[in-house]
């Protein structure tokens, strides 16, 4: 065997030999593999991403999009590389924060909550209390002037 594939190899089979899930086992290959071509799948994946993505992504890292976009990861220096590492890590915990909550827009953007019903409720009471002052006050004017016309019909009666 000659040298690149021999770590591999034994690598593979170390893997194959524990016991653990197949998924890892196949993630371990995988690893391995890339490993022996000098990338990984952090940077596979990077990559591949459209532009948009990679921009928020290059912006959370304080990278100028407009230098990094067309750059593959592994082309960038070791702090960038770094910089973006934590960038995607940030961004990860992000969405895992909104992972459960409904994003619906109907969901997302309710409409503000006219006052409630109580508020409206005390308001209207206080309204009505003032009206029915103010035709009690009324009815209290209306019985004095129907007494003082009352009165004065008398008066005119007898004169």
């Amino acid at each position: 065997m000659n040298t690149v594939t021999k770590p591999l190899v034994s690598q593979l089979a170390h893997a194959a030999n524990e016991h653990i899930q197949s998924s890892d086992a196949h993630a371990n290959a995988i690893y391995a593999v890339r490993q022996m071509l000098g990338k990984s799948s952090a940077a596979s994946r990077f990559d591949k991403l459209p532009a948009q993505q990679r921009a928020m992504i290059l912006i959370t890292a304080r990278l100028k999009p407009s230098e990094y976009i067309n750059k593959p990861l592994l082309s960038m220096s070791p702090s960038d590389c770094d910089a973006v590492r934590l960038a995607i890590i940030g961004l990860t915990d992000l969405a895992k924060t909104f992972s459960c909550v409904p994003l619906a827009r109907d969901r997302f953007i309710t409409p503000r909550k006219p006052k409630s019903v109580k508020q409206i409720g005390v308001q209207r009471n206080a309204i009505e209390d003032e009206l029915s002052r103010d035709l009690k006050d009324i009815n209290a004017l209306a019985a004095e002037l129907a007494l003082e016309v009352e009165r004065a019909n008398q008066c005119s009666v007898k004169q």
